[in-house]
């Protein structure tokens, strides 16, 4: 809210950011080597908020040359938001590519975790599985922490916020962790993380729960509804993955089953003929 006064007599790259300011003086620096129309696209600070601005320079006949303004902040917005949601299809992509292309869950769940962090810019996150026969939750995979404390969780169901999600199927959003009496800040090696916002998501597949997607962040998070339904639709893809992996294990081992009790009819085939006399043999 300055006074136009002020900024007379000033070069603009003194007025202007540092990035901005060059930006400006490299197209300046165009023109004057003989192009006829220069284009700068910058983003400011303003009292009235964060915008974006367009600066076209046009060379003019006399050999002086003219700098048009004009405000782009809701185009700029728009493209940004475009992205950002082809970004999003892009990161499912990837996940769906990684869930046909691998049975192996590990590298699946690195995969998964990587865009969950990265889509949702969080710190850290972490994917415990739900084993039906113990009825415990275990570590199987993280990204974005400093400390190991997480690697050796096992809880039951019920227990703890992750344990909780398992129980009640529902999704726990701590905001602020600090402001809880919670297992997490009674572990040395957790304190260490300093993590403040905290989401636990029950990961369900044809009506079971197959484990648990747990989000850390080491401030505040201001979640809008956008960034709500992608992480629902993150913890979904990751209860796909490993309902596909739980299902291959089971085939394996259905296989394993069917080929042992074979052998063992055969080997009783065997027996029944060696018990007769030679001719029948």
């Amino acid at each position: 809210y300055s006074s136009p006064e002020k900024f007379l007599g000033r070069k603009m790259q003194d007025v202007l950011p540092p990035e901005v300011g060059r930006k400006i003086a490299d197209a300046v620096r165009d023109i004057d080597t003989g192009s006829k129309l220069a284009f700068v696209e910058y983003f400011l600070h303003t009292p009235s908020g964060e915008c974006w601005y367009e600066s076209r320079l046009v060379s003019l006949s006399n050999g002086q040359s003219i700098m048009l303004v004009r405000d782009i902040t809701k185009y700029k917005m728009s493209e940004l938001k475009i992205k950002h949601q082809f970004d999003q299809l892009a990161a499912l992509r990837s996940i769906d590519l990684a869930i046909i292309s691998d049975l192996d869950l590990t590298p699946t769940l690195s995969v998964i975790l990587d865009q969950v962090r990265a889509q949702l810019n969080i710190d850290a996150a972490a994917i415990l599985l739900f084993d039906p026969h113990t009825q415990l939750l275990e570590f199987a995979a993280g990204v974005g922490f400093k400390t190991s404390a997480l690697q050796h969780t096992r809880l039951q169901v019920g227990e703890e916020y992750a344990g909780k999600a398992v129980l009640e199927r529902k999704v726990f959003h701590i905001p602020n962790l600090k402001s809880r009496q919670t297992a997490f800040l009674r572990s040395p090696f957790f304190a260490q993380e300093n993590f403040i916002a905290y989401y636990a998501l029950p990961l369900i597949a044809k009506g079971q729960v197959a484990g648990v997607l747990e989000i850390f962040h080491r401030a505040l998070l201001d979640a809008d509804e956008d960034w709500l339904n992608y992480m629902d639709m993150l913890a979904g893809q990751a209860a796909i993955a490993i309902d596909n992996s739980m299902l291959f294990k089971n085939l394996q081992l259905s296989n394993a089953e069917l080929t042992l009790a074979y052998d063992k009819t055969i080997e009783g085939w065997s027996r029944a003929l060696d018990l007769r006399d030679k001719e029948t043999e």
